[in-house]
């Protein structure tokens, strides 16, 4: 089944790729369709399509006083006024606000670093954009 969801994303994110252009940013790259427009605020990078019909951001930040994952997702959580973080089998912790909306999730390096994506509206274009980030060494 895993074989098969893997298989599916990379057939959804090939077309992607060719109309994409890869964006270098200080923690990761990270490949921005045509038809979508990326900003930068601090540490968060976001890409709205141009008809304004799904978004996403990314936001990448050292993790300070050597907190887990689990305490930074839920400290998030809280301050968004978001549902209780969730994790799934790979690790990460996922919450929703805005009455379901709007999606979170938060993966990482305990004590180290995290990534929060923040993600609304529905647009194919979505899966591409979050498989493409590639984290800098």
């Amino acid at each position: 089944m895993k074989r098969f969801l893997i298989a599916a994303i990379l057939a959804l994110a090939l077309p992607f790729a060719a109309l994409a252009a890869v964006q270098e940013f200080e923690h990761f790259t990270i490949d921005v369709p045509a038809g979508w427009s990326p900003t930068q605020d601090g540490p968060t990078v976001g890409v709205m399509a141009d008809d304004k019909s799904a978004s996403m951001s990314v936001t990448v930040s050292e993790i300070e006083g050597g907190m887990p994952l689990r305490d930074v997702a839920a400290e998030l959580s809280q301050a968004l006024g978001a549902t209780a973080p969730a994790v799934d089998s790979d690790g990460a912790h996922s919450f929703t606000l805005n009455h379901g909306a709007t999606h979170a999730m938060i993966t990482g390096e305990d004590g180290k670093w995290y990534m929060m994506l923040v993600f609304t509206g529905q647009n194919p274009a979505l899966q591409g954009i979050m498989g493409s980030i590639k984290i800098k060494e």
